[in-house]
C-alpha cells in the first residue's frame, strides 16, 4: 500500500539564471503500513485501562456533634444518616471510619464523643471509643482540647480505650483529646504512625501505649498527664521518636520505654511524676534536651546499654537528677541540681563517660557511683559544686578516672571509701570543700 504526493513548480518561476521553468511533476512513493495504525491503537488502548486503574482521589469525611458553635470544618450539625459531607456530616467517628479508605482524611469537629465500637484483642471483646481499621488513615481533630473522645465506661474498667488499632500503617492522629479511658490511645504493632498534638489524660492506666512491636514511630507535642499509671508508654517498640511533649503528674512514670532499641526521646517534659523519664532493658537509646523536675523518685533513670543522655535538666527530684544502672553510655552536658540525692548516680555501672555535667547544691553527692561493678567510667570536666556529702563520692567502685572537674564548696571533695585500689584522680580543680 502506499500513497503518491505530486508536486511541482508553477509555471512562470524564474530559475537562478532569470530564465521561466517549465512546470515539472515530481512523485513521492511513501509507504504506508497497517501494523503502525495497529501499534498506535494499542498504546490508546493501554493508556485507557491504566487510566481506569488508577487510584481515586482521597475522600475527605466530616463528623459533628449535635451543636456549631465553635466549629472549624462543617456547617451543620451531624447525624449518622448523613452522607458525611462538610454541609452534612456524620454524627459519630466510626461511621466515618465506616466510610473511609485507605488514602482517606476524617476531620472531627468540635465536641465531645461518646460512642462506641467493639474490638476483638488477646483478651478479647474489649471497648473502643474509636477503633481503626485501616492503614494509611489520617483522623484530624479541631485541638485536642476542643475535640474530646469520651468513651462509655469508668477509666479503671481495663479493656476501654480511647483509640485502639492494631497492625496498622502509615496513620495520622492530630489534634484528638482522650479523656476517661482506661488507655487513652492504644496501638499494637502499628508502625510509620505519628500522634502528633493530642492529648490523654485522667487515664486508668496509659495516657498513650504503644505496644507489641509498634516501630518507627513518631510522638510530638502531645500532652499526656494526670494518667494513674504512665503518660507515655513503648513497650518491645523500637526506631520511634518521642519528641516535644509534655507528661506531668501521672502517677508512676511521665515517660517510660521499656524493652526497644533505637529510640529517640529529646525535647519532652516530665515534671512532677514519680519517675520523669525511665529507660529499662533497652538499646542504644538518645534521651536529649529533656526536662525532668520534681518528680518523687528519679528525673531520668536509665537502665540500658550503649545510650546516650545528654543535654538534659533533672533538678529538685526527690531522689536522684539522673540514675544509671547501665552499661557503655555517654552522660554529657546536663544540668542535675537541688536534689534530694545525688545530682548524677552510677550503680553497678561500667564503661560509661560522665562529662560536661553541672550537679551543683545535691543533698547528696554531686555524682556518685557505687559498687564494685562501677568500674572503668570517665568522670571529667563536671562542675560539680555546694553539694551537702561530697563533691564526687566513690563507693567500692574501682578502676574509674576522675580528671579535670571543678569541684568546690561541697563537704568533701573527692569521698573514697570500701576496698577500691585503682582509681586514678588528677588534674581536678578541688578547692573550698
Amino acid at each position: 500500500m502506499s500513497n503518491r504526493f505530486s508536486r511541482g513548480l508553477k509555471p512562470g518561476c524564474v530559475s537562478s539564471d532569470g530564465a521561466l521553468m517549465p512546470k515539472v511533476n515530481m512523485s513521492i512513493s511513501v509507504p504506508v503500513r497497517p501494523h503502525l495504525f495497529n501499534c498506535s491503537l494499542l498504546v490508546a488502548a493501554l493508556l485507557i485501562v491504566a487510566l481506569s486503574l488508577s487510584p481515586a482521589h482521597a475522600a475527605v469525611w466530616y463528623v459533628n456533634d449535635t451543636s456549631t458553635t465553635g466549629d472549624s470544618y462543617t456547617t451543620s450539625t451531624g447525624a449518622d444518616t448523613q452522607p458525611g459531607t462538610i454541609a452534612e456530616p456524620f454524627r459519630s467517628i466510626n461511621k466515618a471510619f465506616d466510610s473511609a479508605v485507605s488514602g482517606d482524611t476524617i476531620l472531627v469537629d468540635k465536641g465531645i464523643f461518646d460512642s462506641y465500637a467493639t474490638v476483638n484483642t488477646n483478651n478479647g471483646t474489649e471497648t473502643a471509643g474509636v477503633n481503626v481499621k485501616t492503614d494509611s488513615i489520617a483522623l484530624i481533630g479541631e485541638d485536642s482540647a476542643s475535640t474530646i473522645i469520651d468513651p462509655p465506661g469508668a477509666n479503671t474498667l481495663a479493656g476501654i480505650y480511647g483509640i485502639y488499632a492494631d497492625t496498622q500503617v502509615n496513620l495520622l492522629i492530630k489534634n484528638i483529646g482522650v479523656t476517661g479511658a482506661y488507655d487513652g490511645i492504644f496501638w499494637f504493632n502499628v508502625d510509620r504512625s505519628t500522634l502528633s498534638s493530642d492529648s490523654a489524660g485522667t487515664c486508668g492506666n496509659y495516657g498513650f501505649n504503644l505496644n507489641n512491636g509498634s516501630d518507627t514511630d513518631t510522638l510530638s507535642n502531645n500532652i499526656a498527664n494526670s494518667n494513674t499509671l504512665y503518660g507515655i508508654y513503648l513497650d518491645s517498640s523500637s526506631g520511634s521518636t518521642v519528641s516535644g511533649n509534655t507528661a506531668n503528674s501521672n502517677a508512676t512514670i511521665g515517660i517510660s520505654l521499656y524493652t526497644g532499641s533505637g529510640n529517640t526521646v529529646s525535647g519532652n517534659t516530665a515534671n512532677s511524676n514519680s519517675t520523669g523519664i525511665d529507660v529499662y532493658a533497652c538499646s542504644n537509646i538518645t534521651v536529649s534536651g529533656n526536662t525532668a523536675n520534681s518528680n518523687s523518685s528519679d528525673g531520668i533513670n536509665l537502665n540500658s546499654n550503649n545510650s546516650t543522655v545528654s543535654g538534659n535538666t533533672a533538678n529538685s527530684n526527690s531522689s536522684n537528677g539522673i540514675n544509671l544502672n547501665s552499661n557503655n553510655n555517654t552522660v554529657s552536658g546536663n544540668t542535675a541540681n537541688s536534689n534530694a540525692s545525688s545530682g548524677i548516680m552510677l550503680t553497678s555501672s561500667s564503661n560509661n563517660t560522665i562529662s560536661g555535667n553541672t550537679s551543683n547544691s545535691n543533698s547528696f553527692a554531686g555524682i556518685y557511683l557505687i559498687g564494685s561493678l562501677s568500674s572503668s567510667n570517665a568522670v571529667r570536666n563536671n562542675v560539680i559544686r555546694s553539694n551537702t556529702w561530697a563533691g564526687i563520692y566513690l563507693s567500692d567502685a574501682d578502676t574509674n578516672v576522675v580528671t579535670q572537674n571543678d569541684i568546690s564548696g561541697n563537704d568533701t571533695g573527692v569521698w573514697i571509701d570500701g576496698t577500691p585500689f585503682s582509681n586514678l584522680i588528677t588534674k581536678n580543680n578541688i578547692a573550698g570543700n
